[in-house]
């Protein structure tokens, strides 16, 4: 086999890796978070997702739980006044 078949071959694989990688990282916030559902509460939160990195009390008088990691988009959890979830974001 010539070089320049090779090096197509190389690029492609390269490619094709860089992609996967990229659509792991892109979707790992939406599967992390994905077993959180509205009306949870804060304890059933921990115990399917474990305890958040930062908890942000927010002017209204609610928490809003953050899971993101270096590797993965926003992954953060809302709680209405009730201490229930009350919305997720993932990006």
């Amino acid at each position: 086999m010539s070089t320049l078949p090779k090096i197509a071959i190389g690029v492609l694989v390269v490619f094709v890796v860089a992609f996967v990688f990229i659509w792991f990282l892109t979707t790992e916030s939406e599967r992390y978070l994905r077993p959180v559902k509205t009306g949870m509460t804060q304890g059933q939160v921990r115990s399917v997702v474990g305890s958040p990195l930062s908890i942000i009390n927010r002017t209204n008088g609610t928490d809003a739980w953050y899971y993101s990691r270096w590797w993965m988009g926003d992954a953060v959890v809302y709680f209405d006044t009730n201490q229930l979830v009350s919305a997720k974001e993932t990006d």
